[in-house]
Parts: C-alpha cells; structure tokens; sequence
C-alpha cells in the first residue's frame, strides 16, 4: 500500500516536471519564431 502510494506522488511529480518542461521549451520557440519575424 506504501508503495503504491509513494510510486503515485512520483508518477505526478515527474508528471509536472514533464509538463513545466514542456511549457518551458514551448515558450522558447515562441520567442525565437517572435525574434525571426520581428
């Protein structure tokens, strides 16, 4: 039961790590596409 628990808040730990991951890369293609057109 401990374990189950414990492999839950990693798989959502590393599940918001992957998506402020995301975020981040995302925010800096916007930049360079923002930076190529300007």
């Amino acid at each position: 039961m401990n374990l189950l628990i414990y492999s839950g808040i990693s798989g959502s730990v590393i599940l918001l790590v992957a998506l402020f991951g995301l975020g981040t890369i995302i925010k800096i293609i916007l930049c360079i596409f923002v930076s190529i057109l300007g």
